[in-house]
């Protein structure tokens, strides 16, 4: 059994002169040498968030805790390593020592790390450290300015996350933190617990992990299958995709939309572009599975390169690394979306993405810390470092898959916007009907219910609204469909606004039966839908008569 070394509590002031790099980290963090940069980056967010006190105790009882360290020590043949473990508090009020902690006001409490330092038996010298697990919300501004959500950013769904300090407990609203230890779990381990424990109220432990899959540390890594395995044990579906190029913006954007959560997996090292052709070649070839082998295949983990001798200088021996996704900033003003097909010529592009206005992804990385953005053509940019495989973490899967829905909806709504053009009449209809448009397409998996819900709040421009007889009518449509909204690039960018939307079935029996798919639009002025017992579209009036705000999954902070 391993011996729980003592750790004093201290309350201490931590506004400037007071360095987090000399007075925190380098006191906390016992193994010298290793990868304390995720320490580095909570002190950074506490630190732009205006924290002034910092309150460190003991964590090794923590049940939770006690249970990493056990399971760690386990490792070692016999145990009888030593460890110590302490949360971090990060406060933006002045606390002293003596202060009662229930006069603290909620909104002063920036969030918490545990940090656990285990030293291997017979060694003189701490061997491991790591930030166990660590609950922030997403970056704001500071009280002093305001305290609002930072610009343009978008979250999926993100937990409530209690903790305690000094025996009173704080809820943040976040997504969950923590960073591997190499030893008895790695990324994909990591990236598993944040995502499952942020998207549901449910949890998972490294040891839980190891036993579902029969895995015995030290761990090199978890395959693709297993990671897999894993995400359906706790009665979640996860949907693989290998990535081609740049396509994998699009497909993120419309999982975090749909408000689902991603994982994203990037090869490092000696990269082989090919790799991920033939991953995709083979998954059409086989009605869109991904192939036995290469689920199987082991995601060798990466770590940092400076702090992993092991890897050459040259980069020839490729490895993974795994980093959750969950939400995106979107720039109005970025000129590419727009520009690019106009200078191309017509034929560059059918339609316009709306996810080419998303400039970055939000992203955990466990092995640099939390609530990182993602460039999002970072992955195009270093032939060393690509991105291989996107792992969707859905309710249930869909049969019809984004990019399908999305393509479709293009064809349709070129085909078929000029053939309505006397069904009904009104300024927004007649200007979406009697010209030709590139629309701004945006794809989201959305319920029949969800669906009926955003429109009846939905209010146009004009301030028309839907009626309840015309809402009556979406009862017709399948449980689930893919909502493909479509604006005009200037409506998108400047309203955050749409036309309408082309309608989907997400469940196909044959996905590839797609003369069946379509099962509904909405235009202003008009609403078609399939009448599921003679197949036939019928039209009837809409009483919203102009552009209304897009979808949203979850509410945005501020926004340009």
């Amino acid at each position: 059994m391993w011996s729980d070394l003592a750790v004093v509590g201290a309350t201490v002031a931590c506004a400037p002169p007071y360095s987090f790099y000399f007075d925190l980290i380098e006191k906390v963090w016992k193994a010298k040498g290793t990868n304390n940069l995720p320490l580095h980056r909570l002190c950074t967010l506490a630190r732009k968030q205006g924290a002034k006190t910092v309150v460190i105790e003991p964590a090794a009882k923590l049940p939770r805790v006690h249970d990493e360290i056990t399971e760690l020590d386990n490792m070692h043949a016999g145990g009888g390593g030593a460890a110590e473990a302490v949360a971090i508090s990060f406060f933006a009020c002045e606390l002293n020592e003596g202060d009662d902690i229930a006069d603290v006001d909620d909104a002063d409490f920036l969030g918490q790390a545990i940090v656990i330092n285990y030293r291997a038996p017979a060694s003189t010298a701490f061997t491991i450290s790591y930030v166990f697990e660590a609950v922030m919300p997403p970056p704001s501004l500071s009280r002093e300015n305001g305290g609002a959500f930072l610009l343009n950013n978008y979250l999926a769904p993100h937990g409530s996350l209690p903790c305690e300090v000094k025996g009173r407990s704080f809820t943040v609203k976040g997504v969950y933190y923590c960073q591997q230890n190499s030893r008895t779990h790695v990324c994909a381990h990591a990236c598993l617990r944040m995502a499952i424990k942020s998207s549901s109220p449910d949890e998972i432990t490294p040891k839980q992990i190891n036993d579902l899959l029969g895995v015995t540390p030290p761990c090199q890594g978890l395959s693709l299958g297993q990671i897999v395995q894993v995400i359906e044990s706790r009665g979640l579906e996860a949907d693989v995709t290998p990535v081609q190029g740049g396509t994998y913006m699009s497909l993120l954007a419309s999982i975090i939309e749909s408000g689902d959560l991603a994982l994203l997996v990037f090869t490092t090292g000696n990269v082989e572009e090919e790799d991920a052709e033939a991953a995709e070649a083979d998954a059409a070839s086989s009605g869109g599975a991904i192939p036995e082998a290469v689920l199987s295949a082991s995601l060798t983990d990466a770590v940092p390169r400076e702090n992993d001798p092991a890897v050459p200088e040259d980069g020839s021996q490729a490895q993974e690394h795994v980093v959750l996704v969950f939400g995106h900033t979107r720039h109005s003003d970025e000129w590419h979306p727009q520009a690019i097909p106009v200078y191309a010529g017509p034929g560059s592009a059918k339609y316009l993405q709306a996810s080419a206005w998303i400039d970055h992804f939000l992203i955990h990385d466990d092995n640099l810390g939390p609530y990182y953005t993602l460039g999002s053509q970072a992955l195009e940019r270093d032939l060393d470092v690509g991105a291989r495989f996107i792992i969707a973490i859905r309710r249930r899967t869909p049969n019809l898959t984004a990019t399908g829905a999305e393509a479709i909806a293009a064809v349709m709504l070129t085909n078929m916007l000029p053939q309505l053009a006397t069904s009904a009449s009104g300024r927004w209809f007649d200007y979406v009907t009697q010209q030709p448009w590139r629309h701004v397409l945006r794809t989201i998996l959305i319920s029949r219910e969800d669906y009926a819900a955003h429109l009846q709040s939905a209010r146009g421009h004009d301030d028309t609204a839907m009626t309840p007889d015309e809402l009556a009518r979406l009862a017709v449509l399948p449980e689930r469909i893919w909502m493909v909204e479509f604006s005009l690039p200037s409506l998108f960018t400047g309203n955050r606004a749409k036309l309408g939307e082309v309608l989907l079935q997400a469940d196909p029996v044959e996905p590839n039966d797609f003369e069946d798919v379509f099962v509904g639009l909405r235009l202003p002025n008009l609403l078609m839908l399939k009448d599921p017992e003679s197949g036939a579209m019928e039209q009837s009036p809409s009483s919203l008569t102009a552009h209304s705000p897009m979808y949203r999954q979850t509410t945005c902070g501020v926004e340009w």
